[in-house]
């Protein structure tokens, strides 16, 4: 009874390791979308920090 329970706890343990793979490939197919989000929230805190320049200038 004892054996039956390790192959138990094997099978899920495998089991979760294939959920994990799964789990793995849809971040993988969602990392381009978030990469060209991160590039054009970059670009807009580029033009926020360009915009706020002339203020901080004008406050001195």
């Amino acid at each position: 009874m004892h054996a039956s329970h390790g192959d138990m706890s094997s099978r899920s343990a495998f089991s979760g390791q294939l959920s994990a793979v799964s789990f793995q490939r849809s971040a993988f197919s969602d990392q381009p979308s978030a990469i060209s989000f991160q590039r054009s929230a970059f670009g807009g805190q580029l033009s926020a920090f360009r915009a706020q320049l002339p203020l901080s200038r004008a406050e001195r």
